[in-house]
């Protein structure tokens, strides 16, 4: 019975050695993060892949190193970006097209033979409407040894559900009404207006 009494005084007077020195700890200081402070110590978001801003990191014949330096020229400023699946309102039963191509035929443009062109659709990120769709094509005259030059196809203008395809070197545009309807057009270089042209 001793024994039984000894144990039970020790288990009892080990808890209040244990709640003595609990409430004799010191206690945290609570502190209030302002915004401003919340807003410094939120972390980085992590950057977008690559194949999201720039056409030319990805495809899988490595694009020439000039048509990588126009694109970048082109976005650096911040003024126009390519354009997202986010962006587009597309309602889930188009036929699957793309943001941007790489036509290989000439279009009826003096390039550079076997230079790809790269046809994307970007937006311009000053805009919040509607019509902040653009249509860019880059292509690489002859007269340019190498360079690539930008040529609107469209700009300003509801871009929200179209696409881009190529089929045999040929560009297409699909642009897609409210009714499901399908309006396609072909790409190629009007030598009298000097411009691409779709019809």
């Amino acid at each position: 019975m001793l024994k039984a009494e000894t144990n039970f005084l020790l288990f009892w007077l080990a808890n209040l050695t244990l709640i003595r020195f609990g409430c004799e700890a010191p206690q945290s200081e609570t502190h209030s993060i302002s915004p401003s402070e919340a807003q410094q110590n939120k972390p980085e978001p992590s950057p977008e892949p690559l194949w999201l801003t720039d056409p030319t990191c990805c495809k899988v014949t490595p694009a020439p190193v000039e048509l990588k330096e126009a694109w970048q020229q082109f976005v650096q400023d911040g003024h126009y970006r390519l354009a997202h699946l986010e962006d587009m309102k597309f309602r889930g039963g188009e036929r699957v097209t793309t943001l941007y191509d790489f036509p290989w035929g000439d279009l009826g443009y003096a390039q550079i033979t076997d230079a790809d062109h790269l046809a994307a659709i970007v937006v311009d990120t000053t805009r919040m409407d509607d019509a902040r769709f653009g249509l860019i094509i880059f292509s690489a005259p002859r007269s340019k040894n190498g360079a690539y030059v930008a040529h609107w196809l469209y700009r300003d203008r509801d871009l929200s559900r179209a696409g881009v395809t190529r089929a045999s070197g040929e560009l297409y545009v699909s642009e897609y009404g409210d009714d499901g309807s399908e309006a396609v057009c072909n790409v190629h270089w009007d030598k009298r207006q000097r411009k691409y042209v779709c019809d």
